[in-house]
Order: C-alpha cells, then structure tokens, then sequence
C-alpha cells in the first residue's frame, strides 16, 4: 500500500509474452538450467478486476481494456509456441453480485464494488470471443459460504456454455470459507463440507487458499509447529508478478 509493484500493464505486451514463454521453457522443458516440472495450467495475471477505480486497484493499474488486449496477445502468443498447454485466466474476483440479498461479504472485503466484478467478465467474454483468444480454462475465486460457491459455479458454467465456451473449464482457484475461524472444530469442518459440496457442482477443480505454513491470515490448512514440506510442488502457475 506504500508503493506498488509488479501491477502495472507491461508497456510492451509483445515483449512480456515473450518473458512468459521464458518462465514456461524454464520450468517445463530444463531451459536456462531450469527444471521439468509437470506444469499444465499459465493463468494470465491475478485478479484485474479487483477495483474499478485504477488507482486504488491493488492488482491491476490499468483499464479492463488494456488486460483484455493483454490476454489477447499473450494467450495467442502462448498458445501458437506450447499448444499442448493450458491457458487461460484471469483469477476472476468473483460473482458475489448475483445474490440476491446482494450481501457483504466481509472476508473478501467486497462491497458495491462486485457489480464491477461481473462488468468486467462479461466485457472478458466478449472480447475473447470477438477475437477468437485461446481460452482453455476460466478460473475465478470466492470467500463465501458453501451455499454460495454452489451457486456461483452454476453461474459460471452456465454463462460460459452461453457464449460459446462449453469446452472451456472452470476452476475456483482460490477459496476459504470464514478463514478467521482457521484452527477450529468449525473450519474444517466448513473445508470439508465445501471440498464435499463442490463435488457435485460442475467445476473441473478448486484450490483452497491458502497452502503456506501458518504465515497469514488465509493459512489454515497446516499448523507450523507440525507441518513438515514436501518437496513436491503445484501444478499451476499464475503470471502476475513478472513485470
């Protein structure tokens, strides 16, 4: 909040893209005495659609527009040099809007502001659609209840499949249910009843959020004084803090 990095549109989204296909070579294919990691899933960027007004977006310092053409270039760029990959994006903020009640929900910090949310994923739909991006997967996230995240998923599915994207998978890749309960009888027993619910939902996989040993608010998944880490890693990237 002092002063941002690595959230500002690249001035080249040619010459970022290019960036990108270094970071992919690096971890898939051993280039730059890199790695191969199994890696399938390149999102492109981390919740644009945060703020409507660009200078108080904590992720984003830019129009919707300017992420569209953003996910136009590299997604095409991309895709033509590794087409056996999946990308996609953009780490939606989420569908809190199509409630009802339109209710707060205060874990996400979320208010009047969601209405932008859905703004910006019709106006997403429409310019991928308008200038045939690859679009292999849509994810997008929630802190909401397990009642909620079951209606959001039908929303997603059901607006995808409306624009032509019946092929395109959904994932909610960042979820937690009220994560200030972490460490209690109650929150796990809302993670498991969430993973449970989800099951019948049509979501292609979820992430909980967050894995990391008991460092933030959002940790709630191991203890640090038991936690023991495994060398394996996560099988999807997201590219939001390249530039």
């Amino acid at each position: 909040r002092v002063k941002a990095y690595r959230i500002y549109p690249p001035k080249d989204n040619l010459k970022w893209a290019q960036i990108c296909e270094g970071v992919i070579r690096h971890y898939t294919e051993g280039w730059a005495n890199g790695f191969h990691y199994d890696i399938h899933y390149w999102e492109i960027w981390n919740e644009p659609d945060n703020q409507e007004e660009i200078m108080i977006n904590e992720m984003w310092r830019g129009t919707k527009e300017q992420y569209y053409e953003l996910y136009g270039v590299v997604s095409k760029y991309l895709k033509e040099r590794f087409p056996y990959l999946k990308i996609g994006g953009y780490a939606s903020c989420g569908f809190y809007a199509i409630l009802e009640e339109k209710k707060v929900i205060a874990e996400a910090n979320s208010s009047s502001r969601t209405e932008y949310f859905l703004e910006f994923f019709e106006g997403f739909l429409q310019y991928v659609k308008n200038h045939h991006c690859p679009f292999d997967f849509f994810s997008w996230h929630s802190y909401s209840s397990i009642e909620d995240n079951v209606k959001f998923a039908a929303y997603a599915r059901k607006r995808l499949g409306e624009e032509g994207f019946a092929d395109t998978e959904h994932t909610l890749n960042e979820w937690n249910c009220k994560p200030p309960l972490k460490g209690t009888l109650e929150h796990a027993a809302l993670t498991c009843g969430m993973m449970l619910a989800l099951q019948n939902t049509s979501l292609d996989s979820a992430m909980f959020y967050d894995a990391r040993c008991g460092i933030g608010d959002y940790s709630g998944m191991f203890h640090p004084m038991t936690y023991k880490p495994h060398p394996a890693y996560y099988g999807f990237l997201a590219f939001s803090e390249l530039y």
